[in-house]
């Protein structure tokens, strides 16, 4: 059965979940929960050792109750427990848990007291106040959830990268100015490959107090909304909707943090199916060599893909088609940069419509190092001010 190491991660993930849901030990709650973070970040396939047969206790996080699930798991396609407590809690629960802002407590006292167990539902009664209403909930929990849900239904929606950028650099300018010890910080994600629209806006970067940054970022006076919050990842939502994520790592390993949340997705899929042929696993932390176990860092992205054995390849090139292949052959192409512009077509003096007389923009153009200009000034056929005859 082909199940990777983040599918048995989001199982032990859910599982941990369904307890909480039904009131279990607080202890077992974060066996599942440990597990599910020792398996996602584990350097070799789970199911390679399931195969070979070792013994999973010896992972560390990992017991005989876990070790058996996952054994439950390869041999028969399911794990017990695990539709045993989704039989026992109410119909459409976990769906719920999809909406920001509800938790497995809140989920099932939304689905016991209000009968509710779809996301419309949810809508209707953050709408209509029976949310509020509800023990240790109140108006203002009832409005997030409300403002989640609406946001569910546009999250589809984009924006243009002529808004998200100067939004991007504002945040920038505002957190180094807040925090000094910001050492670096980028744009990444689709804004960094220079996507039409952009989803949300992701930032990466180094730090000596992250707790610093974290703070500034929930502080601005343009967030709406503090998602996360923590050293090494904060999300905020911001005025005009759009959720901003800032990661701060260690500088030593940021080349290959700026490479995974750079994206895009179906490009660092091909790239990790491209390191496992060599024997490595990629993540956010480094490349780890699956034979030893031993990782290696990078502190720029030209290290993280020379180690693979590729030029760097560039952010907007990202795109998980055919730059791989074009990588390994040494055919990427040069992308156009501004030292490339030779000259300028489209030129107003004020002659028309223009502000400043040839012989000045003649100067610009001889600084600016460009090989040539041509002045474009309206005729009088278009009805515009000063046209020329």
């Amino acid at each position: 059965m082909a199940v990777n190491n983040q599918t048995i991660a989001q199982l032990f993930e859910t599982l941990s979940t369904l307890l909480e849901m039904k009131g279990d030990s607080v202890f077992k709650v974060r066996a599942y929960q440990r597990a599910a973070r020792t398996i996602g970040h584990l350097s070799f396939p789970l199911a390679q050792a399931v195969e070979d047969g070792a013994d999973l206790k010896k992972i560390p996080g990992i017991g005989r109750a876990i070790s058996d699930k996952i054994l439950e798991l390869f041999e028969t396609g399911r794990v017990s427990t695990y539709d045993r407590l989704v039989e026992e809690l109410p119909d459409g629960v976990l769906t719920l848990m999809d909406i920001p802002g509800i938790g497995p407590k809140t989920a099932m006292l939304i689905t016991q007291e209000l009968g509710v167990s779809t996301v419309e539902g949810v809508e209707q009664a953050a709408g209509d106040g029976r949310m509020a209403a509800l023990p240790r909930m109140g108006e203002k929990a009832a409005e997030n959830i409300l403002r989640h849900v609406q946001s569910l239904r546009t999250k589809d929606r984009r924006t243009p990268i002529g808004e998200a950028l100067p939004l991007a650099e504002e945040i920038i300018g505002r957190l180094r100015q807040q925090c000094p010890d910001i050492t670096l910080l980028f744009p990444a994600g689709s804004l960094r490959r220079w996507e039409e629209t952009i989803g949300d806006i992701d930032l990466v970067g180094t730090s000596a107090q992250p707790e610093h940054a974290a703070d500034a970022l929930a502080s601005l006076e343009l967030v709406q909304e503090v998602v996360v919050r923590g050293p090494k990842k904060t999300s905020v939502v911001v005025e005009p909707g759009i959720q901003v994520d800032l990661r701060l790592g260690d500088g030593n390993s940021l080349g290959a943090m700026l490479q995974y949340f750079t994206g895009s997705q179906q490009h660092n899929i091909r790239l990790r199916d491209f390191a496992k042929r060599q024997g490595l696993s990629l993540n956010e932390y480094g490349i780890t060599d699956l034979a030893t176990g031993a990782m290696e860092v990078f502190p720029d992205e030209a290290g993280f893909y020379a180690r693979l054995g590729l030029p760097c390849i560039p952010p907007e090139l990202r795109v998980g088609m055919w730059e791989l292949e074009a990588a390994q052959e040494r055919r990427l192409p040069s992308l156009v940069e501004e030292a490339h512009l030779r000259g300028d077509l489209h030129l107003h003096s004020d002659w028309s419509d223009g502000r400043d007389p040839i012989e000045t923009m003649v100067a610009a153009a001889a600084a600016q190092g460009y090989d040539y200009m041509a002045l474009t000034d309206h005729s009088s056929g278009r009805g515009i001010a000063n046209g020329l005859s």
